[in-house]
């Protein structure tokens, strides 16, 4: 579930101290606490005003007053956030480390506007209407690689997986899971979705610069066999059933997977249903678990493997076994990085056993600064707006 949730069976009492003051005590030692309580993502530890939850009861709090150099001055959704700096705010006096460290508020305001279209966010930069754009069209890259006013910045942090069901349905099959896997040519997959720049052939779940990259499960990531997929979906009685793989349009490198996957499918056996939506409706769809037999999703990597929300008992799909549970407790249980290591490479070994997804490219987003800009720090899927300015 969420970090809350799989942090909350090791907490035994959580008091105040003083003002300024939360004591945390564990049932026993573990040290992924620290990830979970700072890790900048939506599920992470955060503090609220006692009146902000009395208001909003068992609900949802949806517009955070914001405590840091920055408050939410104003949301208009599906539109614009806007950060007012915050002037009372007293940061931290060393410098800045990435997430962490000191933080100024360089900026008076930061509006972070939606803008669904991508050309429209490319020519907001380019004539100086935005400072920084996010998911610029990668085929862009030359274009901009040269130009001394745009700096183009991009990271292959992300990965592309078709997500089986494997709570109902044909894909509750480990052999026609491993079918599917050996019915497609990842390294076709990996060409059609991008610039070699952006969309690299990769089987570890981490990028391959990083101390967590593993070539353990590669030959099946790699292992292109139509005869053996058809073998294993003979041994497995299937029978020509629907699989239905939901896939967002809107998101290229997904979208692009699954053409090019669904010839090499259907031509080993399978009966594909590509079923196009709107990424709204399919995180909704999802959780059904009977509406699709496979469905599209991407995801970026963490500052600790054992954070990766596809690990998760509750992500879609839903990957449960007591072998995954085991190494996952102890690469959180774990605190030197060999024996994690070793965990991390089991893991592997299990996920292409096991086959509870198909992984297709790892990949990476452009994103476009003006030169004016003084840059922002990015690392995994996040982008850290302070402690930047505008020269």
């Amino acid at each position: 579930g969420t970090l809350g949730t799989q942090a909350s069976r090791y907490i035994s009492e959580l008091s105040v101290v003083d003002q300024y003051t939360v004591e945390m005590v564990l049932t026993e030692p573990y040290p992924f606490i620290v990830y979970q309580l700072t890790v900048p993502q939506t599920s992470g530890a955060y503090i609220y005003p006692q009146s902000q939850i009395e208001a909003v009861g068992d609900g949802t709090i949806i517009t955070p007053i914001a405590t840091g150099p920055y408050y939410v001055a104003e949301v208009r959704e599906g539109d614009s956030v806007r950060l007012v700096r915050f002037d009372d705010y007293v940061g931290r006096v060393e410098p800045p480390s990435g997430f962490a460290g000191g933080r100024v508020a360089y900026m008076d305001e930061i509006i972070i506007q939606s803008i669904p279209d991508a050309i429209v966010r490319m020519a907001g930069v380019e004539t100086g209407q935005f400072d920084k754009a996010h998911n610029a069209t990668n085929d862009m890259y030359p274009i901009y690689a040269n130009r001394p006013d745009i700096r183009p910045r991009f990271a292959l942090v992300s990965f592309a997986t078709a997500q089986f069901n494997k709570r109902q349905g044909p894909m509750t099959d480990q052999r026609i899971r491993q079918a599917f896997n050996y019915a497609i040519d990842v390294r076709q997959v990996v060409a059609a979705a991008g610039p070699p720049e952006f969309s690299v052939a990769n089987s570890s779940l981490a990028p391959m610069d990083d101390p967590w990259y593993t070539p353990v499960g590669e030959e099946i990531y790699l292992a292109y066999d139509p005869d053996r997929a058809r073998a294993l979906l003979a041994e497995a009685g299937y029978a020509g059933q629907p699989i239905r793989w939901l896939v967002d349009p809107a998101v290229a490198s997904y979208y692009t997977s699954a053409l090019v996957a669904v010839p090499m499918l259907e031509a080993a056996g399978f009966n594909i249903e590509l079923l196009p939506m709107d990424a709204a409706t399919l995180r909704t769809v999802r959780n059904d678990e009977t509406a699709y037999e496979v469905y599209a999703q991407g995801l970026g990597w963490r500052a600790d493997p054992a954070g990766l929300t596809n690990l998760s008992d509750s992500n879609p799909g839903w990957w449960v076994t007591e072998e995954k549970t085991r190494i996952l407790e102890g690469l959180r249980l774990e605190q030197d990085f060999e024996k994690r290591y070793a965990l991390w490479e089991e893991l592997h070994a299990h996920m292409y056993d096991y086959m509870p997804a198909v992984k297709f490219e790892s990949f990476g987003s452009l994103s476009l600064e003006r030169s004016s800009y003084s840059g922002a720090f990015q690392s995994w899927a996040y982008v850290y707006l302070l402690n930047t300015w505008l020269n």
